[in-house]
């Protein structure tokens, strides 16, 4: 209605605004009159319509307006008359609240919360139809009726429904924990209960003080509540989950007759009972029964745990077997461990005598089951290990005991997983009849199997001494390929410093070895591996004597042929470490020439001719060349380089004799008894002709000189190198390029703290057998306890090498010695984590300090 008025009263407003429209419609119309223009029937009687509709809806408006305003009064009066009534009934739930002050019955309590409950209910619809007064009000225009008796009437209702409502729920709950079935009480919901109801009633009393009838009621509360609490004790013991058959008996053994309850025995019955004066003896019988239920419990939830989990096993690789899952068995060990110190802990309780034989049963289920799962994986790592070894039929062959041994372990692994996939709950595969025991066998084979293979590739690694530079895996991948010597060439780079392949004729015969870089170098004899008999250790060890006998082949012929030969021509016809090597022979041989010149002018036009040679070389370079010649020719001109400088600086200097300390203090190389000695003021060392392919060399700067020099003097006394300084200044590198320099092999290694003596054994005899040099890197970064040791170690070798001993005992092992061996470290002193050498360490080498290099010097030489 109230939308309704609303529109007729801005109907005036729309009817101006369609008049105007009517006009506008009507001037169109003569417009098209004047201009005699024929108007179809239709449209004409359109437009009269629109003219007389002004006139016809005119009275329609005023009749509904009319109506509405009639309809209007007559609610106006219903309103008023709801609004009367509403104020009566209101003025009613007062006076029936006044009457609440006089409720002092205890008997009568339940109807007293009926009535509030009532009172309630009305004051609620009261509040709701105040809601619907005011809306008609709004429609009206009227001022909303604002009454807050509504709120104030249920505020104070509320404290006298509480009342009502806790001393009703009070006599209720005593009545029936005394008259029902004592079997079905809670003993913790009934303490609970009494506790709160005891709170509730003092804080009534307490606020009903004034009220003489309500204070009557509260304290009836208060003192039926105070009445049954000293039955809350027997409902606790009486009423406790944890009771047994033999509690009972032990309550009756207590009172002297049997007082076990039955469905319809109530605790007024037991009250009768009089058993007061037994309370604290059959407490401590209830107290001891609740801690055996715990201890039950615990037991049950710890096998409920048990009851879904199994093996989960997840197939491996193509075995034909599978493996344990190492989901499932991080979750099986964080149950044992967790259960197993549970368990312990419940069978040193003075209560678990009741159940003691199921306890201990169940402990031993999970210490069968620990040792289960510690040998399985045991064996399982050890499997995974080893299965791939003796896949091979040539590993078998060379190890038969062991195969055999493997064999059996074997068979019970597979026969394990199988009987797990079964059935692969681990309450009932655990407890397999005689799985403990094939486990353990397995497990004490296992151990002979790792001793007879260790021996067996310590004995491998003492024919090959370059074996002890490789890990267990990466060996036997070389031995397991006895058959075929092709599949032995992608492992040569472990052993040898550039030998990426051997060259190998169609009766796979070796005639020579080719390098990273794809320089040839024939051999001056072959070698055939079938002469091996499948020993690969056996042609491979031959290998390292003909690689050694074919650089020093090519020496020789190359120090022959640089005479006769353009040394344009001569630099691309050698191997690209023989050209280093005779190139420096020369320039020795050429400058001592020099300095024995009587004129005193002979090293000033020899630096000259050094000049002309680069300028030769530089031609050289622009022509066409192979990538590997460019790469032959760069490592020969950075020495070229630094031996044009050094002449040129003896000159300057105007040095005389060959015992100058400027000569004498330059890296020599001499053909002598025909090999090239390599040497350095008064150190003199023996080429090592490893063959090193076609690697790059560090620029010679002052550092690099002086690093040298004191390396070369540590070798003459037998000590080690120790280069230390901060990280980029050279250290590592240095020790290479010397290596290089006098063609041994260096083998480095990055050091820290989680290697022990044992691996550290391990590499220093490959290093006395072969003959080769190690660097460690960041040396002082090993534990101290392990450097004590490891300087025990060096010292053996190093006193070996003194003795000039051509076999020594080492580490338990009988080795050959090549004296050629030499141990080199490297450290960063100042870095977080670093050890200080101990001394007997520090005695046994030399150190240099390595600062940051001249990088301008370092430009100038790559530029040249």
């Amino acid at each position: 209605m109230k939308a309704l008025k609303h529109y007729l009263e801005g109907a005036p407003k729309e009817q101006t605004i369609l008049h105007n429209k009517i006009l506008s419609i009507s001037r169109r119309m003569d417009f098209l009159h004047n201009l005699s223009k024929e108007v179809p029937d239709d449209d004409m009687l359109h437009n009269t319509k629109t003219y007389m509709w002004p006139e016809k809806i005119q009275p329609v408006l005023d009749a509904a307006m009319e109506r509405i305003l009639a309809q209007e009064e007559k609610m106006e009066e219903q309103l008023r008359a709801r609004q009367k009534s509403f104020e009566e009934a209101l003025h009613m739930t007062t006076q029936e609240l006044d009457t609440f002050q006089q409720c002092g019955d205890p008997k009568a309590v339940g109807a007293y919360l009926q009535q509030a409950i009532k009172l309630k209910e009305t004051l609620d619809e009261l509040g709701k139809e105040l809601a619907l007064i005011n809306e008609q009000e709004e429609i009206f225009g009227w001022n909303p009726t604002v009454n807050p008796q509504v709120d104030q009437n249920l505020e104070r209702l509320e404290p006298f429904e509480l009342l009502f409502k806790s001393v009703f729920e009070a006599n209720q709950s005593v009545q029936s924990w005394l008259h029902g079935s004592i079997t079905e009480l809670q003993p913790e919901k009934v303490e609970n209960d009494v506790d709160a109801m005891g709170r509730a009633s003092y804080k009534f009393v307490k606020n009903y003080a004034d009220n003489p009838q309500l204070g009557a009621l509260a304290q009836s509360m208060k003192d039926g509540i105070a009445q049954f609490k000293p039955n809350v004790q027997l409902i606790n013991i009486l009423c406790n989950g944890g009771l047994r058959e033999r509690h009972w008996d032990q309550f009756a053994d207590v009172v002297g007759f049997s007082i076990k309850p039955h469905d319809r025995t109530s605790l007024a019955d037991m009250i009768e009972k009089k058993l007061q004066p037994f309370l604290n003896k059959m407490e401590e019988i209830s107290d001891g029964a609740s801690k055996e239920w715990s201890l039950e419990k615990n037991l049950e939830r710890q096998l409920a745990e048990w009851t879904e989990q199994v093996f989960l096993m997840q197939p491996y690789r193509d075995t034909g077997t599978s493996i344990l899952a190492g989901s499932c068995v991080d979750e099986i060990q964080t149950i044992l461990d967790d259960q197993i110190v549970k368990t312990q802990t419940m069978l040193a309780s003075p209560y678990i005598k009741p159940f003691e034989a199921r306890a201990k049963d169940w402990d031993q289920f999970l210490q069968i089951t620990q040792d289960v799962l510690d040998l399985w994986l045991k064996v399982q790592a050890q499997w995974l290990y080893l299965e791939p070894i003796f896949a091979s039929e040539d590993i078998k062959k060379q190890m038969p005991k062991e195969a055999e041994r493997f064999a059996k372990v074997d068979n019970v692994f597979r026969s394990t997983v199988g009987k797990c996939q079964e059935n692969p709950k681990v309450l009932v595969f655990t407890r397999t009849e005689g799985l403990l025991d094939s486990l353990r066998e397995s497990f004490d084979l296992l151990e002979l199997i790792n001793k007879g293979l260790n021996a067996y590739l310590e004995q491998k690694r003492l024919f090959f001494s370059r074996f002890f530079f490789l890990s267990n895996d990466e060996l036997l991948e070389i031995l397991a390929e006895t058959k075929d010597p092709l599949r032995v060439q992608p492992h040569l780079k472990k052993c040898f410093e550039a030998i990426a392949k051997l060259n190998f004729d169609d009766q796979l015969v070796i005639q020579g070895m080719i390098s990273s870089e794809t320089e040839l170098v024939p051999w001056p004899r072959s070698l055939n591996p079938a002469d091996a008999r499948g020993a690969v250790e056996k042609w491979l060890l031959e290998t390292e004597g003909m690689m050694r006998e074919s650089v020093r082949d090519q020496t020789m012929k190359a120090r022959q042929a640089y005479p006769e030969t353009p040394r344009e021509r001569w630099v691309i016809e050698w191997p690209g470490m023989t050209v280093i090597c005779i190139g420096q022979m020369y320039w020795t041989s050429e400058v001592e020439e020099a300095i024995a010149d009587p004129s005193g002018e002979g090293v000033k036009k020899y630096a000259q001719k050094c000049t002309d040679q680069l300028d030769d070389v530089v031609n050289l370079v622009r022509g066409k060349l192979t990538k590997l010649q460019r790469s032959s020719i760069g490592a020969m001109v950075v020495l070229d380089v630094h031996a044009r400088d050094m002449t040129v600086l003896l000159a300057e200097e105007k040095v005389s004799s060959i015992l100058d300390f400027s000569w004498l203090a330059q890296l020599r190389y001499y053909w002598e008894e025909d090999n090239v000695s390599c040497k350095m003021i008064t150190a003199c060392l023996k080429y090592g002709y490893e063959y090193l392919g076609v690697s790059s060399r560090l620029v010679v700067t002052p550092l690099t000189d002086r690093c040298y020099r004191t390396l070369m003097g540590a070798l003459q006394l037998f000590l080690g190198g120790a280069p230390e300084g901060p990280a980029g200044t050279g250290k590592t590198e240095t020790t290479k390029d010397l290596a290089k320099a006098i063609a041994n092999y260096c083998v480095v290694f990055n050091c820290s703290d989680g290697l022990d003596y044992l691996a550290m054994g391990k590499f220093f005899k490959g290093l006395a057998s072969c003959g080769a040099w190690a660097c460690f890197d960041e040396f002082n970064r090993i534990d101290l306890e392990v450097l004590s040791v490891v300087a025990q170690q060096i010292m053996s070798i190093q006193r070996a090498v003194q003795l000039h001993l051509t076999e020594f005992d080492f580490e338990g092992s009988h080795l050959k010695l090549n004296p050629a061996c030499s141990v080199f470290i490297t450290m960063n002193p100042g870095y977080a984590g670093r050890s200080d050498l101990p001394d007997n360490l520090k005695v046994l080498f030399r150190t240099v300090a390595m600062m940051v290099p001249d990088y301008a010097m370092v430009s100038e030489s790559l530029e040249d």
